[in-house]
């Protein structure tokens, strides 16, 4: 997940507003692709999404704010 990377870099890394971007379209097209009918999206890919949506795996403790889907 992008965002377990982006919870690793300091706050101050000039790469953060890149992925942060990138992770809104990468969560905009798996939330998409999700109910595609080939087999692997469906089959798979669902349980990707409810990582994201949960933020299952994450470090809530360094950033206390995520809430999910909705950050």
């Amino acid at each position: 997940m992008l965002e377990a990377i982006i919870f690793q870099l300091p706050d101050n890394d000039s790469r953060l507003d890149t992925l942060r971007s990138v992770t809104v379209l990468h969560r905009q097209c798996g939330l998409l692709d999700v109910a595609s009918d080939h087999y692997s999206s469906s089959h798979w890919l669902g349980t990707f999404v409810v990582y994201l949506v949960t933020a299952r795996g994450l470090d809530r403790d360094r950033n206390p704010t995520w809430t999910g889907l909705n950050n």
